[in-house]
């Protein structure tokens, strides 16, 4: 019995030797034997996603055309300060097919590209002052402000402008003033030195208000005021936020920066149109009623125009049963128009002016017959 059991063992254990190799092939050609399945193929690496603030730049550089030809000093502030704080110019975003779909704001980007000189940097210096002031309680103010001096002189050196730097100056770095005294002593200070600007940061710890949510945390200030006189007129700028202690006085600092820039660039571009439109001329409508039949019209009409004329263009846009309208392109005021046509029509007709900068602009009617127009 014992042999014969021996024999059984080792009997059993020959044939588990013997289906081994045929298990292994089994698992090597798949699930089933005889089925063979057909080998995975290789996933192609997806491309790596382009990331969002790399979208959000490339889609305001898109937006370039709109604002047109940049100088050079214009192309490197784009560069240097647009695309790095790029999140300024969006005013929002979604994804969209294999990129993003942005809301830029274009006027923004360009009256920003706007503050700058526009002489040529070799004809003449144009200094501008720069005061950086820490509290000298206050180790974060002092450490941002060495980084902060630099960062306002290469501002000023990519816009063809020289810093001068006020912090000895015993007006420009006073406490003694503070508020609107302040600044009508840093205009003052301006003036008597030539200064094209001038721009203070004060960098301080916040008074504790007891009744806050932070009042157990300790808040900073970053206050500026900035004064421009590059084309000629004085505009002034303020603003001030408030820095909590895990944020950057260097960033809140920049970010005031910032918006004295894009809000004397507006105000430039604002002043621009103005400037344009005046060379230019203003519209104005002139209407004319209460005459009686075409032939007293052309007989008006003549003489308007003859009147007119050497005042600027005269031109007929509306004709309706008893009235007609005229613009009219001049640099005279609408007072001037309006006197001198009532006094040209007399009692004939009826005479009324209207800018057309607040007006509809005018329709040019179909009712006047082409062999009368």
């Amino acid at each position: 019995m014992l042999g014969a059991q021996g024999v059984s063992k080792a009997s059993g254990s020959r044939a588990a030797v013997a289906w081994f190799p045929v298990l292994v092939l089994s698992a090597a050609l798949g699930a089933f034997p005889g089925r063979v399945q057909a080998a995975p193929r290789p996933t192609q690496a997806s491309s790596p996603k382009r990331d969002v603030s790399e979208l959000l730049k490339a889609e305001l550089q898109t937006k370039l055309p709109q604002i047109g030809t940049l100088a050079d000093w214009q192309d490197r502030v784009f560069k240097e300060e647009v695309l790095p704080q790029y999140t300024r110019f969006v005013r929002d975003y979604r994804p969209g097919g294999s990129g993003v779909v942005a809301d830029i704001d274009v006027p923004g980007m360009k009256a920003y590209l706007t503050w700058g000189r526009e002489t040529d940097p070799k004809s003449e210096v144009l200094r501008f002052g720069v005061v950086v002031r820490a509290g000298s309680d206050c180790m974060k103010c002092q450490e941002a402000s060495l980084p902060l001096r630099k960062e306002i002189k290469a501002r000023l050196d990519r816009r063809g402008i020289s810093a001068l730097f006020l912090d000895e100056d015993p007006v420009a770095a006073s406490d003694k003033w503070v508020g609107a005294t302040l600044n009508e002593k840093l205009s003052e200070l301006a003036r008597k030195r030539g200064l094209v600007g001038l721009v203070r940061m004060d960098l301080r710890l916040a008074p504790v208000d007891p009744d806050s949510a932070h009042a157990d945390e300790r808040t900073y200030l970053a206050k500026i005021f900035q004064l421009d006189r590059l084309r000629g007129s004085e505009l002034r700028h303020e603003g001030q936020l408030e820095v909590l202690e895990n944020d950057s006085l260097f960033t809140a600092a920049e970010r005031l920066l910032g918006d004295a820039v894009a809000n004397f660039g507006s105000k430039f571009l604002e002043s621009s149109a103005t400037r344009a439109q005046e060379a230019s001329g203003r519209e104005l409508r002139l209407s004319l009623t209460g005459f009686k039949g075409w032939q007293q019209y052309r007989e008006l009409r003549a003489r308007l125009v003859q009147a007119l004329k050497p005042l600027g263009s005269v031109d007929e846009q509306l004709y309706l049963r008893g009235r007609v309208d005229f613009r009219v392109r001049t640099l005279k005021s609408q007072a001037e128009v309006e006197s001198l046509a009532v006094a040209t029509v007399g009692k004939e007709a009826a005479v009324k002016v209207e800018d057309m900068a607040t007006q509809e602009a005018l329709p040019v009617s179909s009712e006047l017959p082409e062999e009368k127009r």
